[in-house]
């Protein structure tokens, strides 16, 4: 159970921090400190969305199967 709580405080700490990394990013790109490639930047903006979903879809899944219900 200690495993599953801290699981999920991992996960949420992962979307808070991406959160406030995009915040960041978006305020220096548009006062124009950051004139790096956009193209890169809508990238991982993208692989990071599917790893975090993945992550809260595997998170849902385990505690609905910790819970003793059977998903399949």
């Amino acid at each position: 159970m200690k495993l599953l709580i801290r699981a999920w405080v991992a996960v949420v700490a992962l979307t808070l921090s991406r959160g406030l990394w995009v915040i960041l990013y978006d305020t220096l790109w548009n006062g124009g400190f950051i004139t790096s490639d956009r193209d890169l930047w809508e990238r991982i903006h993208i692989i990071s969305m599917l790893v975090l979903t993945f992550l809260w879809a595997a998170l849902v899944v385990v505690t609905v199967m910790y819970a003793g219900y059977s998903i399949f």
